[in-house]
Order: C-alpha cells, then structure tokens, then sequence
C-alpha cells in the first residue's frame, strides 16, 4: 500500500508541475498509473457519448484502439482476470477509467477509491487544457481579424 501511495503522490505532482500537457497525455499519464497503483495488466481511458478511447496502459485483454469506440463492461470474459471501472468527472461523469487485474485483487475497493480521486483530478487538469487551447485558438483568431484585436490579445496573454 506504500508503493501505491507514493505512485499517486508522483502521479498529482506530475499534474501541478507540468500544467502545460496535452489532455490526451494527462489521459495517458491517468492509464499508466492504474495499472501501477491497481498492479494490472492494462487500463483504459474512455471518454465521451458514446465513449472513445483516449488511453491504453499495459495490454488489455479486449481489443481496443485508441481514437475508437470503446464500451467496455466490469463483466470478465470466462477465464479472464477481474476487472473494474472508476467513472471519471469534475461534477458530471466524462468517462470511465477501466481496470484489468493482473490477477485476484486484494484491495479492489481501495484501488477504485484512490483511482477515483486521480481520476478526477486529472479531469480537473483535462479541462482546464482544453480551455487553455480553445482560449489559444480565440486568440489567433482575434489577431488574424484585425489590429485592435491583436492588441487586446496581446493585453489577454499578459493576464
């Protein structure tokens, strides 16, 4: 359970030191480190309606693409190992993290709870990206438009 602790501790300094990552790298981070924290096989991040996948840890034992559609059940194939999903969300639900087991988990509750709030953290950090990127996009639009609005992009990046 140290171990575990101390990959979580890693993985929410990693989110305040780089807040300058890609949404799809913080998914990505999110995948590796459940199948540190959970000891699994693989771990996939899904987001949206109908879910996609953003993120592949580990090897999964279904087959699943990044940038695909992925509907993906807490219910084990015959002769699989367990698996569980924690729902990802700032508020609302964005998607689920799903968990492979590398084997019969001890501590499944304790895993999804510590997921669950990684989980949210790193929506948390998603978001807050995104926003940053679309305000990136507004920017260069408003350059592009005229001189006065240069000017005011130039006062927004200031702030």
């Amino acid at each position: 359970r140290l171990q575990q602790r101390a990959t979580a501790f890693d993985f929410g300094q990693s989110l305040i030191a780089s807040p300058d990552r890609e949404p799809d790298a913080l998914w990505q981070a999110l995948a590796e480190t459940a199948v540190r924290v959970a000891g699994a096989r693989g771990a996939v991040v899904a987001t949206g309606d109908p879910p996609v996948a953003r993120a592949i840890a580990g090897s999964p034992p279904v087959p699943v693409t990044v940038g695909e559609s992925a509907i993906l059940s807490d219910a084990a194939v015959e002769g699989e190992s367990p698996r569980f999903s924690v729902p990802i969300g700032n508020g609302s639900q964005v998607g689920t993290l799903t968990v492979f087991a590398g084997g019969d988990p001890l501590f499944v509750e304790d895993d999804r709870v510590l997921l669950g709030l990684l989980a949210e953290q790193t929506a948390r950090s998603a978001e807050r990206q995104e926003a940053i990127l679309e305000r990136n996009v507004l920017e260069s639009v408003l350059e592009d438009q005229s001189p006065a609005g240069a000017r005011r992009a130039s006062v927004l990046r200031v702030r």
